[in-house]
């Protein structure tokens, strides 16, 4: 009896190690998120910079309210940023619009009223619209299926993920999602000249 207690003693419970591992994907999530996320995508109209941007409605939050996953992706170096907001309305997005891309970077998206704005005198964006509805999704750079082909790339992974844990830790999941993201889509020279700009 007395060796059982000791064995129970030490045993780590899965509690512990699930705690243990949240705090862990924290410390990564932080590091990501102050060494390379600040850097903003796109470029000036000189280096002929698209962006595609789109949001997509993943999930519910402990409460049940709707979350919306908003993304925009460099067309031509796949960088890729994400953010979770509950509305996706103008100021929201125009939040997330200027805390990463590059003002004069050309903006490609679906139409939707939320980026209305954009099209305002007092932007410091150019933007392309393509109506999904009617089938117009662009080509070749100027397209939105560079962000459409994200979603399928990581949205299994993110409603699986989300399912298990808390809404005060989402943020976290997704930043690890979008720095997999990033490198996936590198050679081995890029993803080492990736990390050295980290």
């Amino acid at each position: 009896m007395k060796n059982l207690l000791l064995h129970i003693k030490k045993k780590v419970s899965y509690i512990t190690v699930c705690k243990v591992l949240n705090n862990i994907r924290h410390i990564i999530a932080d590091y990501l998120k102050y060494r390379y996320r600040v850097k903003q995508i796109g470029g000036d109209p000189s280096l002929k910079k698209n962006v595609a941007i789109d949001e997509s409605l993943y999930l519910k939050d402990d409460k049940g309210n709707k979350i919306w996953i908003v993304g925009a992706v460099d067309t031509d170096t796949k960088e890729l940023r994400m953010d979770i907001m509950s509305n996706r309305n103008s100021s929201n997005l125009k939040i997330f619009i200027t805390n990463h891309i590059i003002p004069g970077t050309n903006i490609i998206h679906d139409g939707w009223r939320g980026y209305a704005f954009l099209n305002s005198d007092d932007s410091v964006y150019t933007n392309e619209e393509y109506n999904h509805a009617h089938g117009n999704f662009g080509q070749g750079l100027h397209s939105t299926s560079h962000i459409e082909s994200v979603w399928n790339s990581i949205k299994s992974e993110i409603k699986f993920l989300y399912r298990i844990i808390p809404h005060s830790n989402y943020i976290y999941y997704l930043r690890e999602s979008e720095f997999r993201y990033i490198i996936s889509k590198l050679s081995n020279t890029g993803k080492e000249k990736f990390l050295k700009k980290c």
